[in-house]
């Protein structure tokens, strides 16, 4: 669909029509202080540098406040990544911190869960039950959590834990493309050279609301829309908001995405405007092969399985080659079905043949010291894949430990979410590491009040979009509300019973940042990092093509087009989604930028959307006789949900789109103990009791799985029954 076709079927199209305005609000940096003026005295409040933690992204915020009371959250405009820009959920973090269902103190479970009952233990208390647990088991534990949010002095007191299994959480963090790029690459993480960028071939991501450095990367991509002239190419199964600020949007069936690059690859290699240096110095295939392989990936084959039209596929074939730099990338849902790993490494190819593989403007690999980490998180294994071991058996004598994680409703279907409610079969002992109440935390035996990161310290030097070596220190903003503790904190406690001669390596979060302030930084920068909250090295400049002296990351120490198995990227199709019923769809979910998994119950967020239709494509959907506003049931295999439908022309025909972060079970206020907050905005909640919010993961196999170990949620076919 062309930008007149979109202005014809969609209003968002007149927003999109004026990027250069749209855009400009987000492009340039922030030059002032960060100053926040107080409503009751008239005088400017002291700004206090954190770091947010609500996205892997890692902006740097600051805190104002009131007295005691934290009054607001800005952007840091010293900081190199966010430039003092921050969404909607930096913002509405304020409501995680006087939330009126907080936990405050340490909680027991009174009885069976049905009861609901819980009494008040001491954090010493509590430290014995849980020391006592593991001695008796060894230490063997497994501690869930959410890679995103996971910093480094929680990760370094989980390496010295005794018999713990960190087990990741990934939603954020897809194994598939890993897999890919260190097949491809070696052991790398790209990076975007988004600012330098003329052309960008989108498969599938959202940077403009829903990118892992969501903030970051919007901003360089709108700068580079402005100043360059940008054109952005969207190819996705929905209308993402990147796609309404794209130069064209196309449809695409999912899963198709391999066989659409495969051909465009075709098309540039036999017109001679490949890369052929690189491809002959640094791919371990000739160029002569490639050709071969690709011979049977012509624009009118794509057409069939993928529904782009043949002409479209040798028009953006055309712009790649007429267009430089130009850059292809992939966004999460193009990895998240069977064919992913090809998917990812037909985006590898491509790249390669248009010269983009670490050039300016291109996929470039990440340069910046990340050794404050001191951990590797790809050796960690992930929730689906661990569950089919120990976490998911009832019989196992597990001790699992749940941090800022919510598995009940992420993973609805897995065997560990079944069992949680049936404790006289499940030995397990779940101690759960929250500030907040949700689905899972009802059902663990000890509660533990955590902090969230506007009542912490923090150091990093987590890469940013633009590579920028910087190194930033977070201070608490507020006290901790109650008796909450920092995770790492935490786990060093309990440690230090389990394993007394260990020792603690820090005394306290304050300890920790300035053990790595110590590290990093010199001390004549110690003033200015712990006044900003940020130092950044401006004379740094990026050098690209690093590998023509290092060579790549692999056993060849080339770009391994041909794989270790010996094959080139491929596309298979998939029977069970390119035969469907009338009533049959492949369910697409997607992400909103102000709400995740974690984010339900932000009153501000929820306020903004709080429910979620299912979209469906409007021709199909009065095939079926459906209307706005009709209730649907929803079925994958004996799993349903009820849900309303919205009729749009912003999606492709054989898929039923559904966004995630709603649906959350109503945690009721008699199974939440403790002292009640008063919250006057609680009175003004007009929405609370709106239908229609629904939990898309109910209907995702938590079990369907790649052998990389990553969740085909694109794989999902469902059957739409109209509810009269």
């Amino acid at each position: 669909m062309n930008r007149r076709q979109f202005l014809k079927y969609s209003a968002a199209g007149a927003i999109a029509s004026f990027v250069p305005a749209m855009f400009s609000p987000v492009m340039s940096r922030v030059t002032s202080s960060g100053r926040n003026v107080s409503f009751t005295s008239k005088e400017f409040r002291e700004g206090i540098p954190s770091i947010c933690d609500l996205c892997p992204a890692r902006c740097g915020v600051l805190g104002f406040r009131e007295g005691n009371y934290l009054a607001g959250i800005q952007g840091n405009p010293k900081h190199p990544g966010n430039q003092g820009k921050i969404c909607a959920r930096g913002v509405a973090a304020m409501n995680l911190v006087y939330h009126p269902k907080r936990i405050l103190h340490p909680l027991m479970r009174d009885g069976d869960v049905e009861s609901g009952k819980w009494k008040h233990i001491s954090w010493d208390e509590a430290i014995g039950h849980i020391s006592k647990r593991l001695q008796e088991n060894d230490g063997t534990s497994t501690f869930l959590t959410d890679d995103s949010i996971i910093d480094t002095w929680l990760m370094e007191e989980l390496q010295r834990f005794p018999n713990l299994q960190v087990v990741l959480d990934e939603h954020f963090y897809n194994r598939t493309k890993l897999s890919a790029l260190l097949e491809t690459w070696g052991p790398v993480d790209e990076w975007y050279d988004i600012t330098n960028t003329r052309y960008l071939l989108n498969l599938g991501a959202n940077p403009l609301e829903s990118d892992l450095n969501f903030i970051q990367f919007s901003q360089r991509l709108t700068e580079s829309k402005v100043v360059n002239g940008l054109k952005i190419v969207t190819v996705d199964p929905r209308l993402s908001n990147t796609a309404t600020r794209s130069d064209l949007w196309i449809p695409i069936k999912p899963g198709t995405d391999s066989v659409v690059i495969l051909a465009i690859a075709n098309l540039i290699m036999n017109s001679n405007a490949f890369d052929s240096e690189f491809i002959e110095k640094w791919a371990n295939v000739e160029s002569a092969a490639l050709r071969y392989h690709l011979r049977k990936y012509t624009p009118e084959y794509a057409e069939k399985y993928s529904t782009i039209p043949a002409e479209t596929i040798r028009q953006i074939a055309d712009e790649l080659q007429t267009h430089k730099p130009a850059l292809v990338i992939a966004g999460s849902n193009v990895v998240s079905n069977e064919n992913g790993f090809e998917n990812e490494r037909s985006v590898l190819l491509l790249n390669a043949l248009i010269g983009s593989i670490d050039t300016k403007g291109g996929m470039c690999r990440i340069r910046q010291n990340r050794s404050i980490a001191n951990t590797n998180i790809t050796n960690y294994p992930t929730f689906s894949q661990y569950s089919k071991s120990k976490i998911d058996q009832p019989e196992s004598n597990e001790t699992i430990f749940l941090f800022k994680t919510n598995p009940k409703y992420q993973y609805p279907s897995s065997n560990f979410s079944s069992n949680l409610s049936d404790k006289s079969n499940n030995k397990k002992f779940i101690i759960s590491i929250q500030s907040i109440f949700d689905e899972t935390t009802i059902f663990a035996d000890i509660v533990l009040p955590t902090t969230v990161f506007l009542e912490e310290w923090h150091a990093t030097n987590h890469p940013q979009v633009d590579e920028t070596p910087y190194f930033a220190v977070g201070k608490p903003v507020t006290e901790p509300r109650g008796e909450a503790r920092a995770a790492a904190q935490i786990m060093q406690d309990i440690r230090s019973v389990i394993a007394p001669h260990s020792g603690a390596r820090y005394i306290d979060g304050e300890s920790y940042a300035n053990n790595k302030i110590i590290q990093f930084v010199s001390s004549r920068n110690h003033k200015v990092l712990w006044e900003t909250g940020v130092i950044e090295s401006e004379s740094y400049k990026y050098p690209y093509k690093t590998y023509e002296e290092q060579g790549f990351g692999t056993e060849s120490r080339r770009f391994q087009l041909l794989s270790n198995t010996k094959t080139l990227p491929d596309y298979v199709p998939d029977n069970s989604l390119h035969q469907l019923k009338k009533n049959e769809f492949i369910v697409v979910p997607f992400s909103l930028n102000i709400m995740d998994e974690r984010l339900g119950d932000c009153k501000w967020l929820a306020e903004i959307k709080h429910k979620n239709a299912c979209l469906i494509n409007a021709k199909v959907g009065r095939q079926l006789r459906l209307k706005n506003g009709d209730a649907i049931k929803v079925t994958q295999n004996k799993t349903s949900i009820v849900a309303e439908v919205r009729l749009t022309e912003t999606v492709h025909p054989s898929i039923i789109a559904v966004s995630r972060g709603f649906g959350h079970m109503l945690v009721e206020d008699n199974q939440i103990p403790g002292e009640k907050q008063i919250d006057p905005d609680t009175k003004l909640i007009w929405w609370q009791h709106e239908s229609y919010s629904v939990n898309v993961n109910t209907l995702l196999d938590p079990t369907n799985l790649n052998k990389y170990g990553s969740l085909m949620t694109n794989n999902t076919v469902v059957t739409v029954q109209p509810i009269s």
